[in-house]
């Protein structure tokens, strides 16, 4: 299948939302993680981003590609019923998927709760990729 250029790039986006979530989380001041769990609303103050309009915007740009990637396959009404008689598993799409997430984490500090935490939810990801896909990810020093 060939897509367009622009729903293309809506689906591309959209794809990296949960990658814009781990950045914009790794980018929270320390001073931000130190302060109290939130539980009265009225002294809950919003995280400090060390680039806030960075953050925000990647964040808005993926958010609002996704949103819009499923409102429009929810709207899209199909002429013909097609009947899928088989499917072959490409097993690289996984890692080429996955590739960008383990760049992010290249410089993992384990001082920086933001980065730690940033963490904890890629391999939550790709822990919920590989078990919904019944994809077992090959060790990279096997790989190599």
């Amino acid at each position: 299948m060939q897509f367009k250029l622009i729903p293309a790039l809506l689906v591309f986006l959209g794809s990296y939302f949960p990658l814009a979530i781990i950045l914009a989380i790794q980018d929270i001041k320390i001073s931000s993680w130190d302060s109290n769990i939130c539980i009265n609303l009225d002294k809950c103050h919003l995280p400090e981003f060390h680039n806030p309009w960075t953050s925000l915007l990647i964040f808005m740009i993926t958010g609002g590609c996704l949103i819009l990637t499923f409102s429009i396959f929810k709207k899209v009404k199909y002429v013909y019923q097609i009947k899928i008689r088989e499917a072959k598993p490409i097993p690289t799409e996984l890692i080429n998927y996955s590739f960008p997430y383990i760049v992010s984490f290249m410089g993992v500090d384990y001082e920086s709760i933001g980065k730690i935490v940033g963490l904890i939810i890629f391999l939550a990801w790709l822990f919920l990729l590989t078990y919904k896909s019944q994809q077992i990810i090959m060790n990279p020093i096997l790989l190599i």
